[in-house]
């Protein structure tokens, strides 16, 4: 038998024993908490309960299973993460470089357990790494959702059993602190008892749980407060000013009620996107010593402030990497975080924070942010591309990272693909195949079975044309769309040579959103044929669905594939009745038609709306659902407004008045899709 392993094994040989387990064999190490942990996955996985006998003359970082070791080995290994596994036919030693090692050797062996329905093991002899040292997950707890602490702790597992090392919770303003209470009264805000009961969990789990703070650009949600508007560097209210000496006085006060929770060295300072830096209160300091010295000084500050709590800092590099002659002056002892979520060919930004010589890890994306299924295709290359590049040039660690913008909508097991993705990656560096990962995963996680054809199916919606953006899908903008004038349902065909994952034709101009600070690509409509193969797809995958076990998992794919039944209704609809007008060929009948259609489309959006907040509490407190609940709101009232206008031309005709078949009475009042930029 040929065993399958998420991450793959560095070096992997079989011979020809077979190891049984059985009732009789004891667990022998030094280790108890992990021979515990052993003997509970075995029984488990295989309903075999194993005894535990404490000696002492094994290596320090060993496990055997079988008889009493009779002489103690001493294999050497290059880091502490490094393991080794040998199967033979009177024994199963595992061994590793530290504790941490140790517990990488158990959950391999859990996946030999999984894949060895009768308990016989195939032998062999495994020696195994990690590519990087740092191996690690963001999860937003700033758009919208803040997760349950049983989730925050599934997640771990999850992390856990593909060794996954390093998790980071992304607060922006959802900590509860005391001195400053105002915007994080009423969202959920976490506590210090929740924050202590994630690292006793993550280091259960060798895990290490890593502050991460915004104290530059993000923080919108603390500007608009009355108390710290003059902190703003503009009226834009999105960066903390670096002119301002209060401004350092507030993350003071921050800085002490939050860093001293953590055990963790190191803290993201986050500090990506400060879009207003130099426009307001220091425009003059820029103009003397220009942005990227402005921006430099800001996160020296940082540093010194992180240091009085022990603390190193790392921060997003995409500010500082656009000027480039000011890498040098980063201290030794802080990372720089390589963000970009393309899927490109090539990482050029990466190449030069490797070039410079500084610390730095690569920040990959999950694709599932301002969607309802995450950009899985673009995720998959910028997973592994920007990891590689990443190895090549020197970095450090990888987090991988998943937002929740404009209200975090998404739902969590759509990501669970791109975070074993992740893990595996990172874990296997250069060697890493996509098709040998997708194998193990179908054998060993949990997402067995229908998983993979349902994550690929799902992905395959963005490959139709229009669909794909690199920061946003229009599968959302439609959901949420005007129902006879949005720009999915009346907006330009999107061209033949409009590619998915590929650049804009030439002839095709970027676009920029009203409130938006990036040049995205413009909404087309969604053509009928789009519309018939996006029903097709979602046809073939709901049988698939109900062969998920797990039932959160299960209604969260539940409410994407209702998010996309409902798309393609809403907007045949908009257009039918577009299309009736414009042939001036109405009847009373037809009329009323619509109007049954409209009833139908609300009651299909409130259904919606309560499978979106049943979806929700299963994964999270109320938090700041009110964000997401708002579209729900917005849309019904707009087709409200849809009803009440048909009914109106139905009147006229019955009357034999005027019928506004130009839309001329038609009023959008400034309507807008959700924001997605």
């Amino acid at each position: 038998m040929k065993y399958r392993f998420v991450p793959n094994l560095q070096s992997l040989s079989y011979n020809n024993e077979v190891f049984r387990l059985n009732q009789e064999q004891t667990i022998y190490g030094v280790n108890e908490s992990l021979m515990r942990l052993l003997q509970s996955e075995v029984e488990k996985l295989r309903g075999i309960v194993l005894s535990l006998e404490i000696v002492k003359d094994v290596h320090p970082h060993q496990i055997w299973i079988g008889s009493e070791p009779n002489e103690k080995t001493e294999h050497q290994f290059s880091c502490q993460q490094e393991y080794m596994i040998e199967i033979r036919t009177n024994h199963v030693n595992l061994e590793a470089g530290s504790e941490q090692g140790l517990f990488y050797a158990i959950q391999t062996l859990r996946q030999v357990l999984i894949q060895s329905e009768d308990g016989s093991l195939q032998g062999l002899a495994a020696k195994d790494k990690p590519a990087l040292n740092y191996r690690g997950l963001q999860l937003d707890f700033s758009r919208g959702k803040i997760f349950s602490l049983e989730t925050v702790r599934q997640v771990i597992d999850l992390m856990a059993r593909h060794k996954m090392n390093v998790l980071q919770l992304y607060i922006e303003h959802t900590f509860a602190f005391q001195k400053h209470p105002s915007f994080c009264d009423d969202v959920g805000a976490i506590t210090p008892d929740f924050v202590r009961a994630v690292q006793e969990y993550c280091e259960q789990n060798y895990i290490e749980l890593q502050p991460n703070f915004q104290s530059f650009g993000h923080c919108n949600r603390i500007l608009t407060q009355p108390e710290y508007r003059e902190l703003s560097e503009s009226d834009l209210y999105w960066t903390l000013s670096p002119s301002k000496p209060e401004t350092y006085d507030l993350l003071t006060d921050f800085y002490e009620e939050f860093l001293p929770l953590f055990n963790s060295p190191l803290v993201n300072v986050g500090s990506d996107e400060t879009y207003d830096l130099g426009l307001g209160l220091s425009k003059e300091w820029k103009q003397r010593d220009g942005k990227g010295r402005v921006y430099l000084s800001h996160i020296l500050r940082l540093r010194e402030l992180a240091k009085k709590h022990g603390k190193n800092i790392m921060f997003f590099g995409d500010v500082l990497i656009n000027y480039p002659e000011l890498l040098n002056e980063i201290p030794d002892d802080v990372v720089l975080l390589d963000w970009i979520y393309d899927p490109m060919k090539e990482y050029p930004n990466t190449k030069e924070f490797g070039k410079s010589g500084r610390r730095f890890w690569v920040c990959p994306g999950t694709g599932g942010w301002n969607s309802i299924f995450p950009r899985l295709q673009g995720a998959k290359i910028n997973i592994e591309r920007l990891v590689k590049t990443g190895l090549q040039h020197g970095a450090e660690g990888m987090l991988l990272t998943d937002w929740g913008d404009h209200g975090h909508y998404g739902v969590l097991s759509a990501n669970f693909y791109s975070y074993l993705l992740g893990a595996a990656v990172s874990w296997e560096g250069e060697t890493f195949d996509l098709e040998e990962f997708e194998r193990g995963i179908s054998d060993v996680s949990f997402l067995g079975g229908p998983w993979v054809e349902l994550f690929n199916g799902f992905a395959s919606i963005y490959d139709l044309p229009a669909i794909w953006s690199k920061n946003r899908s229009q599968c959302v903008i439609a959901l949420f769309d005007e129902p006879l004038f949005g720009q999915t349902v009346a907006g330009p065909v999107p061209p033949e040579n409009l590619l998915p994952l590929e650049p804009l034709p030439p002839e095709v101009p970027f676009a920029m959103e009203e409130e938006g600070h990036h040049w995205m690509r413009p909404i087309f409509q969604l053509t009928d044929e789009v519309l018939d193969e996006i029903d097709r797809l979602i046809r073939g995958l709901e049988p698939k669905i109900m062969q998920i076990s797990d039932q959160v998992a299960r209604m969260e794919f539940e409410f994407m594939a209702n998010c996309f039944k409902l798309i393609t209704k809403k907007t045949r609809f908009g257009k039918q009745v577009r299309e009736a007008f414009a042939t001036r060929n109405i009847t009373v009948d037809m009329l009323l038609d619509f109007e049954l259609e409209v009833q139908r489309l609300k009651q299909s959006y409130v259904r919606l709306l309560m499978n979106f907040e049943q979806v929700w509490f299963a994964r999270s407190g109320e938090a700041e659902i009110y964000i997401s609940v708002t579209y729900f709101a917005n849309i019904i009232s707009r087709l409200d407004y849809v009803h009440q206008w048909l009914a109106r031309q139905r009147k006229a005709m019955n009357k034999n008045l005027l019928v506004d078949m130009d839309f001329t009475t038609y009023e959008t009042v400034g309507y807008q899709s959700l924001p997605t930029f």
